[in-house]
């Protein structure tokens, strides 16, 4: 009887990150990661009609990994949170999470004032030694609207 390889598991250091200030850390198995942000936060507006149309950052990060299969699936959950003050049609936050190149889009409307968790569902591509993950925030508006977007952690788990 053949045994079933063990699926994707993730390195303990990150191999290359972006300017931004992050915590990685990896499960002693090797099937979670954690990456905290202690300062990711995006702001336009001071809610005194102050012209700020866009604000945009981008933050990244790749990881060794050891693939067993041709297609490993894993999720990436990026927790944070978002606050829009009501504003023009239009006017909105967005977070975007790229994980080796696809892409996953959460728009967060005028008037949103929550905590968000965003999970995405990814595969391997092949049989790969490293993963890249970006997280970018764009706020978008007008004369008189505010928003600000905070990432706080993006965290990985294999599927079981």
């Amino acid at each position: 009887m053949m045994s079933r390889m063990t699926a994707l598991t993730f390195g303990d250091v990150l191999t290359a990150q972006s300017a931004g200030s992050v915590a990685y850390v990896s499960s002693g198995d090797v099937k979670t990661f954690t990456a905290t942000y202690s300062d990711y936060q995006v702001k336009i507006g001071d809610r005194t009609g102050t012209p700020t149309v866009m604000a945009t950052r981008w933050e990244w990060f790749s990881m060794p990994v050891s693939t067993h299969q041709h297609s490993d699936p894993f999720t990436v959950t990026v927790n944070g949170s978002a606050s829009t003050q009501s504003g023009p049609p239009g006017a909105r936050a967005s977070l975007l999470i790229s994980i080796d190149g696809e892409v996953d889009v959460s728009d967060f409307p005028a008037g949103t004032d929550a905590p968000f968790t965003r999970t995405v569902d990814a595969f391997t591509a092949g049989f790969q030694s490293e993963l890249q993950i970006a997280v970018g925030v764009v706020l978008n508006g007008d004369r008189g609207f505010s928003a600000q977007l905070t990432v706080d952690t993006v965290s990985g788990e294999t599927a079981p």
